[in-house]
């Protein structure tokens, strides 16, 4: 069998680069997250008119639906001598 052996010798490593254009790197990151920023305000903007929508139109068609439950108040709920804590109905027992 043969040994091999790598080279390390091969690979230099270079000394790090100087920065340049830092000024470009730094206006390049403020833009960055200005966008960001912007992006976020208009996310949030659009997450408060979606919940706006919603409530109203929950509320619009709340008002348009029949109740489904009769109110005992009602005079002509009293005049049965109906009470709230009797519920009528057939019940099955199921085995």
């Amino acid at each position: 069998m043969s040994s091999q052996t790598f080279g390390f010798s091969s690979f230099r490593l270079a000394a790090p680069r100087r920065r340049r254009l830092s000024l470009l790197r730094f206006t390049l990151g403020l833009i960055g997250v200005v966008v960001l920023c912007l992006l976020l305000v208009f996310g949030f903007f659009v997450g408060a008119a979606m919940l706006a929508i919603g409530f109203t139109a929950k509320r619009l068609l709340a008002k348009r639906r029949k109740p489904l439950a009769v109110d005992a108040t009602a005079p002509h709920a009293a005049s049965r001598g109906e009470n709230d804590s009797v519920i009528e109905g057939e019940y099955r027992i199921v085995r």
